[in-house]
Order: C-alpha cells, then sequence, then structure tokens
C-alpha cells in the first residue's frame, strides 16, 4: 500500500516541478491549490492514516516550496527557519484566518478517514 502512495506522491511531485514555467502568479497558484494539492484526497480518505502522512507531508511540502520559489522569485532561500513556517503556515490557513487555503494533505486526510469510515456505518 505504502509503495502505491508512494508513487502517486512521486507522479504528483514531478508534474508540480512541470507548473514552473507558468510565468503568471496567480494561475501558478490556483493550478497548484486546485489541481496538485487535491489529488491526494481520495487516497488520504480511503488509507489509514499511519501509513501515508510522512509520504503527504513530503507533498504538501514540495507544493510549498512551489508557491514561495513563484511567489518570492527564489527570494526564499534567504528567510529564516522560523520565518519559512510562518509563511507555510500563512499558505496553509483558511481565508477567514488571513490564509490562502493551500490545505495540508497530511492533516487532512486523517479527518477524512475517519469521516469516509463513520459514514460506513450508519
Amino acid at each position: 500500500m505504502q509503495q502505491f502512495v508512494q508513487a502517486k506522491a512521486a507522479a504528483i511531485q514531478v508534474d508540480v516541478g512541470k507548473l514552473d514555467i507558468i510565468s503568471d502568479g496567480l494561475t501558478h497558484y490556483q493550478m497548484l491549490r486546485f489541481c496538485q494539492n487535491t489529488r491526494l484526497a481520495f487516497l488520504g480518505r480511503n488509507t489509514p492514516t499511519p501509513l501515508i502522512s510522512d509520504i503527504f507531508a513530503d507533498v504538501d511540502a514540495t507544493i510549498l516550496e512551489a508557491l514561495c520559489r513563484k511567489g518570492t522569485t527564489n527570494a526564499h532561500g534567504k528567510w529564516t527557519a522560523v520565518f519559512r513556517r510562518f509563511v507555510d503556515m500563512k499558505l496553509q490557513l483558511p481565508h477567514f484566518r488571513g490564509g490562502f487555503v493551500v490545505t495540508p494533505n497530511a492533516g487532512s486526510a486523517i479527518s477524512a478517514f475517519y469521516a469516509a469510515s463513520v459514514s460506513l456505518l450508519q
């Protein structure tokens, strides 16, 4: 199971890199948020979380890195680790909290798996 999820995650990480050719920052953000970031949702709902959380966290990190790279034209490499964690948090927060709604797959998979599991019991 982990090898299958790892293969899917690796494919997403490769596809995230392919989006770097998009010159418009808004289009790049929307493609990452709505197309790449949602590709793991089905696996998150249907795979036990301990098997996939590290893999999903790697995909989340790849997407956040791509957003920072495009949004700062590679100036983000000079940031401190604390500031980078703050930026990652702001990218993942919902709009009403001042964020950019790039939902972390590693975190949302936990609730999605249990919600999907409970729906089968009814």
